[in-house]
């Protein structure tokens, strides 16, 4: 199943609440991905830019932009971002296939 790296940042709203009430947002994060066919694998709290970064598997990449969506249609965020991630055995093929894509492909010039 391909392997997702999800980025969100809560609203100023959502942290005053997790501040007055304490609570582990990671169970929340395993049944939204859960309930697209996905299993969490890792959460973590962060701190800078993003306040979680989490891994997860789904079925595919509309199933990871569906979750995206009713994640950041929920109104606690106020960023998402979901990145694909390749196994190196897929980032080899992937490398494979480019030398195909250089030989055709022709860059702009000045």
């Amino acid at each position: 199943m391909p392997h997702f790296m999800i980025k969100v940042k809560y609203t100023a709203a959502s942290v005053k609440g997790m501040i007055a009430n304490p609570h582990d947002r990671q169970k929340a994060a395993a049944a939204a991905i859960e309930a697209v066919g996905g299993k969490l694998l890792s959460f973590y709290m962060a701190f800078g830019h993003d306040d979680v970064i989490s891994i997860y598997e789904a079925p595919d990449a509309i199933t990871a932009a569906a979750l995206a969506m009713a994640v950041g249609g929920a109104g606690g965020l106020s960023s998402v971002e979901t990145v694909p991630l390749l196994t190196m055995a897929e980032a080899t093929a992937a490398m494979k296939k480019a030398s195909t894509v250089q030989a055709a492909y022709k860059a702009p010039s000045a």
